[in-house]
């Protein structure tokens, strides 16, 4: 016997097997749907192919070794093993294709090893299994859609040594070269410089997740979040210009978008004669963009509702780690225009006492047309909304000021920056800039330094030139004073208290 055929004990009732060792192929379906709980291989086996669907919803299957014979394992070879929680390789290896969906389904697969000999992955091959972490090895060249989509992978890691693709630390699979995304997840973070999320990358992702797209990204192709229930919100950078078919088809869980691109600048294909913005029921999904009125137009079918509350600049943020947790910075100022900030921003005021900076927070999140505000957020993508309605917090004594546009130091600035582990207002040199709907501070007293960093300490100052920031190595009395020659005592130096002995 060198083959067990297609459906040769399928739906059987038998709980073991030994394959013996001159079968050199399993059948398509030749297991499928039996009671199996245990497969093993007599003496040295042949084996060379697992066909497809081999050992599907083997109910009872709980674990399973691969002899190290085998070149392939098919397509829904074991999809559906819901027992199925060990799957391992025997001996070396040299397997060099998984098949589509030869794993999905399998609920408590959490752990699987791809052997280094594969050079091909098929589309869905972990979809909606148990998956932790998934680690891509440096022979493969071939990835299909939705490799783990729907897994609760955290941790996904490609070799070093591959030539096709990078994880790039976030968390995805990215094709060199493209700056394209083809694989991502929950956990999935897109980094600056791609430009396409692909075909069916988030395709049935069910855990919750938020993603911001960077401005880098153009094109998102069809299906890209396709049944994406666990996407809850989604930031649309201005630079898209092509959105492909059933893109986010059946994101039922999408309860905000934030879409920075004017309407006139995209295509947006619905696919299969579906509407565009095909996702909640009753325009549930709140479509935030500049102007509502021209993204009605072009979409009248659209499922969504659209909300013409966005406002167009977004900050850019300094991220500061303390105690392992990271924050994100920045400061803003409009003249025109009340705005508020995401529910994961805070919003601060600040008023500066001679050398003392206090700052405010800003219970409603809503900074008034003409003043300054400095914005902590722990999403490096801060949302800002106009707002029908002021403050209830009074901004009378807060002392930021700010510019609509890009303007050359007024005189005595000191802008938002982090140098040396220190985030405070730096002294701006006298050709600095201050960019566009940026909040920015003025002090012309005596002494140096002239006030103190956000957390409270003083700092030794120097001049600065648009946002390059340095430190000295000076010292400070608690008044701010410098201090040529310490006595014992208490002291500033780098922006830290030090005692003198």
């Amino acid at each position: 016997m060198t083959g067990l055929g297609e459906l040769a004990v399928s739906y059987a009732k038998m709980t073991s097997i030994t394959i013996p060792e001159s079968v050199t192929s399993i059948g398509s379906g030749a297991f499928q749907s039996s009671k199996l709980a245990s497969v093993t291989f007599a003496g040295t086996t042949a084996l060379k192919t697992i066909g497809a669907r081999a050992f599907s919803y083997c109910s009872e299957l709980t674990a399973f070794t691969v002899p190290a014979t085998v070149e392939s394992i098919g397509a829904s070879a074991f999809s559906g093993c819901s027992e199925l929680a060990t799957f391992t390789f025997d001996g070396t290896p040299i397997v060099t294709s998984i098949g589509n969906a030869a794993f999905q389904d399998c609920k408590k697969l959490t752990a699987f090893t791809i052997p280094e000999s594969v050079t091909t992955l098929g589309t869905t091959v972990f979809w909606y299994a148990g998956l932790t972490s998934l680690n891509i090895p440096a022979g493969v060249t071939s990835i299909g859609q939705a490799l783990y989509c729907a897994s609760p992978v955290t941790s996904l890691t490609v070799d070093a040594g591959n030539t096709k693709y990078e994880d790039r630390g976030c968390n995805g699979i990215f094709e060199k070269g493209k700056n394209k995304l083809i694989a991502g997840g929950a956990a999935t973070t897109i980094p600056d410089g791609i430009t396409t999320i692909g075909q069916e990358a988030f395709w049935g992702e069910e855990g919750e997740f938020s993603l911001f797209l960077p401005e880098s990204v153009t094109t998102i192709e069809e299906r890209a979040f396709h049944m994406a229930s666990g996407l809850t919100s989604l930031t649309i950078p201005s630079g898209v210009t092509y959105i492909d078919e059933e893109c986010f088809a059946f994101c039922n869980g999408m309860e905000d978008v934030y879409c920075y691109v004017d309407a006139a600048d995209i295509t947006w294909d619905g696919g299969m004669d579906m509407p565009a913005f095909n996702l909640m029921d009753a325009k549930s999904t709140k479509f935030h963009v500049t102007d509502a009125d021209a993204w009605n137009t072009k979409f009248p079918d659209a499922n969504v509702t659209f909300v013409g509350d966005l406002v167009v600049t977004r900050p850019a943020t300094h991220a500061v780690e303390k105690g392992g947790v990271t924050a994100n910075w920045s400061t803003y100022y409009n003249n025109t225009q009340d705005v508020v900030a995401d529910a994961n921003t805070e919003v601060y005021q600040v008023s500066l006492t001679g050398t003392t900076l206090t700052l405010t927070k800003v219970d409603d999140r809503i900074i008034n047309a003409g003043q300054g505000v400095v914005l902590k957020s722990t999403d490096a993508n801060i949302v800002l909304l106009t707002s029908d309605t002021q403050s209830a917090t009074s901004y009378a004594t807060n002392s930021l000021t700010g510019t609509d546009t890009q303007i050359t130091n007024p005189g005595n600035a000191y802008v938002l920056g982090y140098a040396n582990s220190i985030l405070g207002f730096y002294k701006l040199s006298a050709s600095g800039t201050i960019k566009a709907h940026k909040a920015y501070l003025t002090y012309a007293g005596g002494g140096a330094p002239e006030f103190f960093d956000l957390d409270g300490n003083v700092t030794g100052i120097k001049a600065i030139d648009n946002g390059q920031l340095t430190i000295d190595n000076a010292v400070y009395d608690l008044q701010g004073r410098l201090v040529s020659k310490p006595t014992k005592g208490l002291y500033i130096v780098n922006g830290k208290k030090v005692i003198i002995k």
